[in-house]
């Protein structure tokens, strides 16, 4: 089973992921002030952060507080995978968190998404494993996420590992590095050390984004 990203934006529609090299300092977008913008340039990361061709990285708000997590009643027996997955990111340095994972029919609104992670699952021959993040393209700020999960696909702890850390900032990780954030491969139940370096590095104190 392959892994698809999915990406939208409230305002200014971009790349899902922009360059993966360091082009130098964030400049900022035209029209906002820099300290509202998420387009910051640590120092080179094992696995890294999702950019956008603007150069801003897509984030949850740590100002709004922990992060509503819902699933559909055809994923509840599910709930158990997601429940493990949602606390292996619960890492010390990191300041991002969800909540308890609850029962909700209701799909994530793209027009008008409400603040929380949603498990979704997905009929047809072509669905794949998805994650989606709809966010604002010009600060970067995560109004809504989607995890969307094909029928006959058995869920595993690894994909939503990789499925929460897309939708959090997370991007790819770089060859030969042990990551949740690689190719599939169930062995992996936990973030590495190098996905914590970048999650932490995204939501530790303070975090890079400043909100």
């Amino acid at each position: 089973m392959t892994r698809t990203l999915l990406c939208a934006a409230l305002v200014l529609l971009g790349a899902c992921d922009g360059p993966q090299e360091d082009p130098g300092d964030g400049q900022g977008v035209e029209g906002l002030d820099p300290g509202e913008v998420c387009d910051q340039r640590p120092p080179a990361l094992d696995v890294s952060l999702r950019r956008q061709a603007n150069g801003v990285v897509p984030h949850w708000a740590l100002a709004d507080g922990c992060i509503p997590v819902t699933y559909d009643s055809a994923l509840a027996g599910d709930a158990d995978t997601l429940r493990t997955a949602l606390e292996a990111w619960s890492v010390d340095c990191s300041q991002l968190c969800f909540d308890a994972p609850g029962l909700d029919d209701a799909p994530l609104d793209a027009d008008a998404p409400d603040r929380r992670l949603h498990l979704r699952q997905v009929t047809g021959a072509d669905a794949e494993l998805a994650a989606e993040a709809i966010f604002d393209a010009e600060r970067g700020t995560v109004a809504g996420a989607e995890v969307r999960v094909p029928v006959d696909h058995v869920l595993t702890v690894n994909d939503l590992l990789w499925a929460i850390g897309r939708v959090s900032g997370l991007g790819a990780a770089g060859e030969g590095v042990a990551s949740v954030m690689g190719p599939p491969d169930a062995a992996l139940t936990a973030p590495t050390e190098a996905d914590i370096e970048t999650m932490c590095t995204l939501y530790g104190d303070p975090p890079l984004c400043g909100d």
